[in-house]
């Protein structure tokens, strides 16, 4: 099954929809994959495999009953642990959160768990995602996954090196200042922050209003490209809470005729 990791989310989903895969086997792969690399590059810091497994058997089922699939449908995920989630602890990386369960999802998390996404666990980041290394006095550090002895990189230290590692098919994370940048990079992995005020930041560790708001951006870090595009055109457009977002233009990459851009 390990040839399941390599697969986009496109693939994944075409994968599950014809029937080739369940959505319980796939996720069992990952939960194999993460018990395998956890133990070294500690980018997940919490791991809820019963809940998942169950979620994926539910989605089996109501596959099997004929219901119209999402376009993630059965396909697992870890989230950034500064972006809230109703079913787990959500603790932004500090001590005084650290049994805090917010109750609702972030806006983007809701987003991907209508269109069937099944949530793992959460990743690390520093406390208050204000580092560019992912490490906190909750959870300790992250290794970047090609040289246990470096850095992952932060504050989404946690997802890209879990994504590195094949631990996950992807993952959400938020930059205010190079936050989702800077990991990709070290951990060599595709991540992009969009444009401000495409996603909501309702939900994130940092707020959503003051001066620094129109800086923090939650967004898709995956292994290709090609994923971050399938993923922002489920996340993106304003939820009517964070007064930033808006709905700002959006091409489909494949109907951009990149020679008329121009870029400085």
């Amino acid at each position: 099954m390990d040839e399941l990791l390599q697969l986009s989310l496109r693939e994944l989903y075409g994968q599950i929809t014809a029937g080739r895969v369940s959505c319980r086997d796939l996720t069992r792969t990952y939960l194999d994959r993460i018990d395998k690399v956890n133990p070294q590059i500690n980018a997940v810091v919490r791991l809820e495999a019963d809940m998942a497994m169950k979620q994926a058997e539910r989605n089996d089922i109501a596959l099997k009953s004929g219901e119209s699939p999402g376009r993630l449908f059965g396909i697992p995920m870890t989230i950034k642990d500064s972006l809230n989630t109703y079913d787990m602890v959500t603790t932004w990386g500090t001590s005084g959160r650290e049994s805090f369960r917010p109750g609702k999802d972030a806006s983007c998390v809701a987003r991907l768990r209508n269109e069937g996404a099944v949530l793992m666990g959460k990743t690390n980041t520093p406390e208050f995602t204000l580092a560019f290394k992912s490490s906190n006095s909750l959870f300790g550090r992250t290794s970047n996954p090609h040289d246990l002895t470096r850095t992952s990189g932060g504050s989404s230290g946690g997802a890209a090196a879990l994504i590195a590692a094949h631990g996950t098919p992807f993952d959400i994370g938020t930059d205010t200042g190079g936050s989702i940048r800077l990991p990709a990079h070290f951990c060599g992995v595709a991540g992009i922050k969009p444009t401000t005020g495409r996603i909501p930041c309702t939900g994130n560790g940092l707020p959503s209003m003051g001066l620094i708001a129109p800086l923090t951006q939650p967004g898709p870090m995956a292994r290709q490209v090609d994923d971050l595009a399938y993923l922002l055109d489920i996340m993106r457009g304003p939820d009517n809470l964070d007064p930033q977002c808006v709905p700002a233009p959006w091409y489909e990459p494949a109907d951009v005729d990149v020679s008329t851009l121009r870029v400085a």
